[in-house]
């Protein structure tokens, strides 16, 4: 029996058809998911890494104006104790009354400025832990464990030689702020390339400092 001649130019451009739709609903659907991939980046720069980042730019500013007052005052020919931890050096230190008052103001500032500033970063990681990203959350706890050595050594709730059998140095959180600057510069780059005509944002990438 002879094909109708007729089957043909129905079927094509009935499947054309449906080829479309389902090319065009699975376009739909990749756009809607790279939107919203886009505005979680978004909000991860926004609520996450740059208030972090911002922190840690104002602890290292500190920091760094530190060292600088100290390498002054070490190149007046001016004695600088040489201690272990800069909150004991008063007690160790046997050198002029005006180191030992910058010392007090370090150490004040310690209290006063560093470590609240440090409790402010730990209060957005706890806060916003679900906007970082999985290569950031295993450097929660060492943050948590550098902010707790230093309020229990500063409160004294532990012997001086307990605190210096655990050498808290802020080396230990340098992997946090490298890895901080990496997903940083990443979500950037991934929204500069998603919108080529807005502004590249200038990059954080810095040496790390020791803080404390």
């Amino acid at each position: 029996m002879p094909s109708d001649p007729n089957i043909w130019s129905v079927s094509v451009p009935a499947a054309s058809g449906l080829a479309g739709a389902f090319l065009g609903a699975w376009l739909s659907r990749w756009n809607e998911q790279r939107k919203q991939r886009l505005e979680f980046c978004a909000q991860q720069l926004r609520e996450f890494y740059s208030p972090v980042l911002a922190i840690r730019t104002h602890i290292r500013a500190l920091s760094e104006l530190r060292l600088r007052i100290e390498k002054t005052h070490s190149a007046l020919g001016k004695p600088w104790p040489d201690t272990t931890t800069r909150v004991d050096a008063i007690e160790q230190s046997a050198h002029s009354v005006e180191a030992k008052e910058l010392i007090e103001f370090n150490n004040e500032q310690l209290r006063t400025v560093l470590l609240p500033q440090y409790e402010k970063m730990l209060a957005i990681f706890q806060e916003k832990y679900w906007l970082a990203e999985e290569s950031t959350r295993p450097h929660y706890q060492a943050l948590l464990q550098y902010i707790e050595l230093w309020k229990r050594f500063l409160t004294k709730d532990h012997s001086k030689d307990v605190i210096v059998t655990f050498d808290v140095r802020e080396a230990e959180l340098h992997p946090l702020y490298e890895n901080l600057e990496a997903q940083f510069e990443k979500l950037q780059r991934m929204l500069r390339l998603a919108d080529p005509s807005s502004p590249k944002a200038a990059s954080t990438k810095t040496a790390p400092q020791d803080g404390l």
